[in-house]
């Protein structure tokens, strides 16, 4: 696996990722304008909860999954052992989800959101296979299947979801939307990656690998997960943590579609420690983390700048009082961004107990700077305290990246982005719209200043324009094609 083949894979995996994350948007404008601010309320709590759950079951065995064939155990059979392993682990969680339903809401501070939490439980199984079958692909290097198969699930969720409540099934019938798509994606990488195995694979080894990835992923995503919880049951307000959910929603969208680098190194830096190539895997994460800081700088200033009138525009004035929250949240998801890369990284080598334990001390830093600032702040508290989470697990998991994978910051990258970003902002009030509908435009402009000044510094170069190049598809690249040639 070379370097061309992972800019590749990110590539694909990132268009995925961005579809995934456009029909994501979708389902939220649509379920936020369907079912107004109380009814998206109940949405977004239980969708986060059952998220958590989701996770537990998917990002272990997705991890384990990938590790092992990238590393030269055979395909066919981790695939076997990870179906039946999560067969019987979503079976299991599935019966003590439905169970707990009514505990979980009384502690969420609202017995009603029962009938939703046991609902929202069908999504579990499918979920849980879904999760084989990419991480199959993904430690093969079919990134291209990989993503196929993503873009497939995004678009069956989008249509299932919002025809549902569309029909008059209201929020119940977006988690029944929700839990048929991964049912079909699982069945359409199923018939494509079809093949038998020629040994049996013993699930513990997998199960060995997952069980700290899964606690780190849940311990994240509790992360992100635990302000809304805590404006839920702090403020006792529905349509203010509809608001909140809508700052979170956007502000997840930079991390969402950057975290694709980590999944494409992974079974880069797996297949290379595993080969004893410990100085190439160190050159790919250098490439790849100046590439994250050039993308995630200018989408987090954007997102700062033009707060309220990107509010307006995937939503309605009616979530207005999301803008602030929403300010201060990207920030920290662009710190959670770095953060999860280089999660992933570490992972790759066989620490996993690393961001485990850094994950797990974050999540409880978490609760007890919601429970202090929320009272006084309100959402703005409640942002500040996811923030200064990933502010600080970003700076733990740089200091064990360095020590473990060697020295991959550029200081001097990282000043030209921080340049180029500030003239940008400083560009951006002469060139603010006065209607929410040229915010795009109002993006094209301010994105082009920032590429010009990355030019400029040398930041940028011919030998990025040709990697880009070679990572696109044949058809993706006479738009890259024309804008060197407009550049001689």
């Amino acid at each position: 696996m070379d370097l061309k083949s992972v800019s590749k894979g990110s590539f694909y995996l990132m268009a995925s990722t961005f579809i995934f994350m456009v029909t994501g948007y979708l389902i939220h404008f649509a379920l936020a304008r369907l079912l107004g601010p109380v009814s998206y309320g109940i949405y977004g709590v239980v969708v986060s909860l059952i998220t958590i759950f989701n996770l537990v079951l998917t990002s272990g065995i997705y991890q384990a999954v990938s590790k092992h064939i990238s590393a030269g155990e055979d395909p066919e059979a981790v695939k076997k052992a990870a179906i039946n392993l999560q067969l019987a682990f979503s079976a299991v969680l599935f019966v003590a989800y439905e169970v707990l339903s009514g505990t979980f809401a009384v502690l969420l501070g609202d017995s009603s959101l029962a009938y939703y939490i046991r609902l929202s439980g069908f999504i579990m199984i499918g979920y849980s296979l879904y999760s084989v079958i990419t991480g199959y692909f993904n430690g093969l290097g079919k990134y291209k299947a990989q993503a196929g198969i993503q873009t497939l699930y995004s678009f069956v969720k989008t249509f299932f979801m919002v025809g549902f409540v569309v029909l008059g099934f209201s929020v119940g019938g977006a988690f029944i939307g929700f839990a048929f798509a991964p049912i079909l994606a699982f069945l359409v990488g199923l018939y494509i990656s079809q093949g038998k195995s020629k040994v049996d694979l013993d699930w513990k080894i997998l199960a060995d690998f997952a069980w700290p990835v899964i606690l780190y992923t849940v311990a994240l995503n509790f992360l992100i997960s635990v302000d809304l919880f805590s404006v839920n049951s702090i403020l006792g307000s529905v349509a203010e943590t509809g608001y909140y959910n809508a700052a979170t929603t956007i502000a997840r969208l930079p991390y969402s579609i950057l975290c694709a680098i980590g999944v494409a190194l992974f079974p880069a830096i797996s297949m290379f420690y595993s080969n004893g190539e410990k100085k190439r895997a160190k050159t790919y994460l250098k490439e790849a983390a100046r590439y994250l800081i050039i993308l995630i700088t200018p989408a987090t200033a954007l997102i700062i700048v033009t707060s309220p009138v990107l509010i307006s525009l995937l939503y309605t004035g009616t979530y207005l009082e999301a803008s602030e929250p929403l300010r201060i949240l990207s920030v920290g998801f662009a710190f959670l961004t770095i953060f999860s890369v280089l999660a992933s990284c570490l992972m790759a080598i066989g620490k996993t107990k690393l961001p485990m334990a850094i994950s797990l001390s974050l999540g409880l830093l978490s609760i007890i700077l919601n429970r202090l600032l929320i009272p006084f702040y309100g959402l703005n508290g409640a942002a500040y305290a996811t923030t200064i989470a990933c502010i600080l697990g970003t700076i733990a998991i740089c200091a064990f990246s360095i020590k473990n994978l060697g020295n991959f910051i550029s200081w001097s990258s990282i000043l030209r982005v921080l340049l180029a970003s500030g003239i940008m902002v400083a560009a951006s009030p002469f060139l603010a719209v006065t209607s929410k509908w040229l915010l795009p435009a109002e993006y094209l402009i301010l994105g082009a200043i920032y590429l010009l000044v990355l030019l400029a510094t040398r930041e940028i170069t011919e030998k990025d324009f040709s990697r880009i190049y070679n990572a696109m598809p044949g058809k993706a690249r006479s738009l890259l094609m024309g804008i060197k040639l407009y550049r001689k």
